[in-house]
């Protein structure tokens, strides 16, 4: 894809992410994410037919960049180190961090989050039928849900606040740590480390 045309879709996208942190989707206008990216509606209209092809096209090409960045992994190995997961899903953050940014200062009861999130919790939970055979269902869902809805809870609380309160690193070793230790096992560690 020509570089002009992915800087335009980025400027869009970017504007579009930034006013969902105003306004419901209901309320956004070509009009609204014409003037934020600094395009006439024309240039808009040349990409998208309107706002809910924008959001469609966003909610997919998050869906297929998440798919293929865990796609490969060993779910099991992921499983004893989650780092591995977080790791991979904050490089996929840092390469749009703007983008990123907005998307995770959105209401968390937005529709397109709630796309979003529902896409990638399939993706995950097709992944680790792989590694894992006859994977109880309703376990697997509960699992990948509570992990998933965990980590982007966190993120959100994290953007919202302009990411000032701790460091990243703090909160991926947190993350890490609970997943694979457990909230008790946190405290215990933290204790005999004097933290």
């Amino acid at each position: 894809m020509d570089r002009r045309v992915l800087k335009t879709k980025r400027a869009i996208r970017n504007a579009f992410a930034k006013l969902l942190t105003e306004k419901d989707l209901n309320d956004i206008t070509v009009k609204d994410v014409a003037e934020l990216a600094d395009i006439n509606r024309k240039t808009f209209y040349n990409y998208y037919t309107g706002i809910y092809q924008l959001v469609d096209e966003i909610e997919n090409d998050i869906a297929e960049e998440f798919a293929s960045n865990i796609d490969d992994l060993d779910v099991m190995e992921c499983l004893r180190d989650p780092m591995i997961l977080f790791n991979k899903l904050a490089d996929m953050m840092k390469k749009d961090y703007d983008f990123y940014s907005s998307l995770f200062k959105i209401n968390v009861s937005s529709v397109l989050l709630k796309k979003i999130a529902g896409s990638m919790i399939e993706i995950a939970k097709n992944v680790a039928r792989k590694s894992i055979k006859d994977a109880d269902e309703d376990v697997l869902d509960i699992t990948v849900k509570f992990i998933f809805y965990g980590e982007v809870l966190t993120f959100h609380e994290w953007f919202s606040r302009g990411g000032r309160d701790y460091p990243v690193e703090l909160m991926r070793e947190t993350i890490g740590g609970i997943c694979t230790k457990g909230v008790g096992g946190m405290i215990s560690e933290r204790r005999q480390h004097g933290q």
